[in-house]
Order: structure tokens, then sequence, then C-alpha cells
């Protein structure tokens, strides 16, 4: 039995233009929301454990269910209440990028409307879209099953805890950042954090999966002073390189 986390935004977080809904009584495509926009108005994803027979967070799967007692947009659910990625949805926002969400359905017992249920938030594919803005839907589709899952949306995020970066105030553990917070970046200097997301990893399952196992980079790995003290980041975290050593990867 595999254990993953994904990542979703409850609906009261949402607003979809026209006064649409996020659910879909009479089918599970997520059609009603073609041309409408959708804003995210929060950036309070919540992170939920579930439990299935694959690492495929999918739509129709009986086995996925909530790995314990959760708490989800005010309400607590009880543990093994099946979950099911009911919709996807393309947006695009106002800049142009695009984003990939899917209807997060927590399944109703007893109800006529079981199979494509109400839908209680969203959840992301790839990355998290930018709050406060709308985000046109341009394409809507069931699923997503086997071939388009939710895995970069249950990976553990970039920085162990107690890893240093440097902020407005100087340099501060990463761990006590919060959204608001400027940070320097390489290109564009001092920006604000729009959200902050937290993985606590149990030994078991670190023991269990190795896509967890942090990486630890060596003071002056990269040259002198790059980086100037021991850095852990977790396995998809991107590294810059831009000199010669780069042709080796």
């Amino acid at each position: 039995m595999a254990t993953y986390k994904i990542y979703a935004l409850g609906a009261s977080n949402i607003t979809v233009s026209g006064g649409a809904s996020l659910s879909g009584y009479t089918q599970g495509s997520g059609a009603q929301l073609a041309g409408k926009t959708i804003t995210l108005n929060s950036s309070n994803w919540v992170g939920i454990n579930i439990k299935d027979n694959e690492q495929y967070f999918a739509d129709g799967d009986n086995s996925q269910a909530l790995d314990g007692a959760q708490s989800f947009d005010g309400t607590t659910y009880a543990s093994g209440r099946m979950v099911e990625a009911e919709y996807r949805v393309t947006v695009q926002a106002p800049d142009g990028q695009t984003y990939e969400l899917v209807g997060f359905n927590i399944k109703e017992p007893n109800s006529a409307y079981q199979a494509y249920g109400t839908i209680e938030g969203l959840a992301f594919i790839g990355k998290f879209p930018p709050v406060g803005v709308p985000l046109k839907v341009i394409a809507t589709a069931e699923g997503p099953g086997a071939s388009s899952t939710l895995s970069s949306s249950y990976a553990v995020p970039c920085f162990v805890a107690g890893t240093v970066v440097d902020t407005c105030d100087g340099p501060r553990a990463v761990e006590s950042l919060a959204a608001g917070d400027r940070v320097w970046t390489l290109d564009d200097g001092l920006q604000p954090l729009r959200q902050i997301l937290i993985t606590r990893v149990d030994a078991f399952r670190m023991q269990s999966d190795k896509r967890l196992w942090p990486v630890q980079i060596r003071a002056g790995a990269f040259g002198p002073d790059c980086p100037s003290r021991d850095v852990m980041v977790s396995p998809q975290h991107k590294i810059l390189i831009d000199d010669w050593r780069a042709s080796y990867f």
C-alpha cells in the first residue's frame, strides 16, 4: 500500500466567474467551467495524506482514501474516506502562463452524487498557480489517470529545515520564513514570498521511499565560497550551473 501527499486549496478560497460552481453533479469532466475564470483568493494550500494501492492520484480509483482523519476547508473527514481527482482543467494567467488543476473530490457516502460528488477544492499538477488573478479555463477533461498524475504535487518542498536563506533582514533559517517576507533572488533583487509550503516526513516514510532522501551540497562544492556553507535540499531541487561544468549534466 502506497502513501503520498497532495496539496489542495479549499473551495471557500476559490471564486469562479458568473457564479459557477466547481462541482458538476451530472458529469465529472469539469465542462461546466469551460470559458470561465477561476481566481484563487489565498495561498492556503493544505497537504492531504492519501493511501493508495499505487502512486497515481486518479479519477475513479476506489483504492484511494484519506490516510488518517483530516481537516480540509473547515470540515473534518474520517480516515478511510474515498477521494479522487474528478476532472482536470488547464487555466491561463494574464501573462500567458498555463497551469494544470484538478477537482479534488472527497466522496460523499450513501449519496446520489457519490460518483461525481461535490468538489471540495482544487489540487495542482507541476507548479502552483498565482493567487489573486483571474485564471481563464482554456481546456477541461476527465481525469487525470495513471499517465497524467499529481506525482510532482506531493514531492517534498525544496529546502530542509535549517537551510539559511538571504533576506532583506539578513540570513534566516528557511523554517522561520512566512508569506510576504522578502528574499534575495539572482535576477530580480528582493522579491516577496507568495506562499510557504511545509511537509513533515517521518522516519518510516523516509526509509521506505528513497525519492525523499535529502541531498547535501558541501560548502565550496561549486567553487570557493559557493556555497558558503553546507546546504540540504530535496532531490528535485534545481541548481543553476552556467560554467564549463554544465556540459556534464
